[in-house]
């Protein structure tokens, strides 16, 4: 109830000034703030030039990071990351701001600072604060997606991710935001692959509550939530497509597309270069800030 109950506070509506906790408590000394400095006074990226972030690998907060000339170690999965924040090793975590969300909603010990790109935080190519739909090399699906994507309005993708987070802190929900008819005749199936495991993006659930899919390559109880999953159902239902979702690491997604194991992947990811080299990306389905997640 108490995550639950962070969560209605953190999501009154992405419009943040910091992350809400489960309880409150006295900041503590990890390494990282001194007599002279602590990261929840923290204003302005630049008074973070003397600092080592943490940031996962291939993500746009971590190219946010090197541009903006700050020491930055980067992570493989959140998990590691986190462990290196209680250590000291790092000072804070770059993360787009709904994954700092969650991670302060399921962690009593994290607070955030709410930078807003290109203007107090981070110098961000608005294409990099993206999150994109790719699909395989010169495939006419990516236009069709995209036309799908064009009838979502703004406010209804802030509070479809407001929805998620709340999920994400163990809530529930009657009804998605995002609402559409399934096709009554399918014209064949939509094949989507995701890593099933960034919140608030892409999740695995444990049954089939507050929207949840069945992973088609998984055995047994195996179902995935998230915005991703909420996106995907509803470009299915917009290409009178069936829809199946499959689970694969950061690299088998791509070669997955690559090979046509799956039509597109959808893992709330940037359209970077170097991913631009190996798939296509539709337009944007969301776009965050980069914001530093910090021990409290």
């Amino acid at each position: 109830m108490k995550r639950i109950l962070a969560a209605l506070l953190v999501i009154a509506v992405l419009c943040l000034t910091g992350c809400t906790t489960k309880r409150s408590q006295t900041p503590t000394d990890t390494g990282t703030d001194t007599p002279q400095f602590s990261m929840a006074s923290v204003t302005d990226v630049s008074q973070l030039k003397e600092k080592v972030i943490g940031a996962l690998r291939g993500t746009f907060a971590a190219d946010a990071v090197v541009r903006a000339q700050i020491p930055i170690l980067t992570y493989e999965d959140f998990a590691t990351m986190y462990a290196a924040l209680e250590k000291g090793e790092i000072s804070g975590m770059a993360l787009d701001e709904p994954t700092a969300i969650s991670a302060c909603i399921s962690y009593d010990t994290l607070s955030y600072i709410p930078f807003e790109n290109n203007g107090n935080g981070f110098k961000v190519d608005n294409s990099l604060a993206d999150k994109a739909i790719g699909v395989k090399k010169g495939s006419d699906l990516a236009a069709k997606i995209n036309d799908a994507l064009k009838t979502i309005p703004a406010q209804t993708r802030k509070e479809l991710m407001a929805q998620m987070v709340m999920v994400c802190a163990g809530g529930a929900i009657d009804a998605s935001a995002l609402k559409s008819d399934a096709p009554k005749n399918p014209n064949g199936v939509l094949k989507v692959v995701t890593e099933c495991a960034y919140e608030p993006y892409n999740w695995r659930a444990e049954s089939d509550a507050n929207g949840a899919l069945p992973v088609k390559n998984q055995e047994g109880n195996a179902y995935v939530n998230g915005y991703d999953v909420q996106i995907a159902q509803y470009v299915a239902n917009k290409l009178g497509m069936g829809l199946e979702i499959y689970a694969a690491d950061y690299d088998a997604m791509f070669s997955m597309v690559e090979h046509g194991d799956a039509d597109c992947l959808l893992s709330g990811t940037e359209p970077t270069a170097e991913r631009a080299a190996l798939v296509d990306f539709t337009d944007a389905y969301y776009t965050a800030n980069v914001v530093i997640a910090y021990m409290k």
